[in-house]
Parts: structure tokens; C-alpha cells; sequence
């Protein structure tokens, strides 16, 4: 029987995306996050750009569809074919959880989120753009790095 934290929070905490190193795509940069506190040190930021195709692609659209880069457009398409696909390329496997899913089996999903971040491996959330990191309240409040920014005008 494990018995459940009232609080945690994975020890490596920085920014997911460093956008002054030239770092500009929150998929790749979460999924290179997870891969560090996973200690794989050779999937890195760069790596995953380069199997997206964030790296090698400039895209244009032809529809009201608005993205920063061609894995948001893979993305939109199939998310759990591209999630899956992505960390499969590094032999991990990876599951994707649809707001449908989740809002049916918040209690079980939200454990699984808690046993992860109790292992010391942050959870992708946010259509690719945050990770999960922490939890307090024995998961009542969850605590994220968020690769998006508010500018004030």
C-alpha cells in the first residue's frame, strides 16, 4: 500500500522553453522537459524538433487555423497519433488523454498524475503546452510550468 502525499514537487524546475537560445516550440520544449527528469540526456530540445519536423518546415495556412509550428498542426490533427508517435521514437511509451476521457475519470486520471510527479516525471497537459510539476492539497491544487507568457501593453 503507498501512501499518498499531502504536497510534492519534481526537483527540476526551470523554464521549458528558453526562447533566447533560439527555443521558440512549446511541444518540443515539454517534451524535452519530461525526457530530462526521465535523465535522458540526449532528447533534447533540438532532437524533438527535429522529428516533428519543427525544424525543418515552415508552414503556412490556408485556413483560420492559427499555430506556432507544423507539430501544433499534426497535433490538431490527431493528438494521440502524435503524441505516441513522438515518444515512440525514443522508445517510450506515451498515452494521450482527451478532455472527454479526463472529465469522465478525473478521480482516476488525477492519481495517475500524482503517482508520475511522485516518481519524479512531469505530465504534459495543456495541448502540449505546460507541464505538470507538483501537487498540494493531495492533488486538489496542481502546480504547472506553462511555456506561454502574457505581455503587458
Amino acid at each position: 500500500m503507498t501512501t499518498k502525499r499531502r504536497n510534492n514537487i519534481i526537483s527540476t524546475i526551470h523554464r521549458v522553453v528558453t526562447s533566447e537560445h533560439g527555443e521558440n516550440y512549446s511541444i518540443n520544449g515539454c517534451a524535452k522537459y519530461v525526457m530530462e527528469c526521465l535523465g535522458e540526456k540526449n532528447y533534447d530540445y533540438w532532437f524533438f524538433t527535429g522529428i516533428t519536423g519543427d525544424l525543418f518546415t515552415q508552414h503556412y495556412s490556408y485556413t483560420n487555423f492559427v499555430a506556432e509550428s507544423v507539430s501544433d498542426y499534426l497535433f490538431e490533427e490527431d493528438p494521440a497519433r502524435f503524441v505516441e508517435e513522438t515518444f515512440a521514437k525514443c522508445g517510450y511509451a506515451a498515452t494521450f488523454v482527451s478532455s472527454e476521457e479526463l472529465k469522465n475519470n478525473t478521480d482516476m486520471y488525477l492519481q495517475m498524475l500524482t503517482e508520475y510527479i511522485y516518481r519524479g516525471i512531469p505530465v504534459i497537459g495543456g495541448n502540449m503546452r505546460n507541464v505538470f510539476v507538483g501537487y498540494e492539497d493531495y492533488g486538489k491544487v496542481l502546480l504547472q510550468l506553462t511555456t506561454l507568457y502574457k505581455s503587458k501593453l
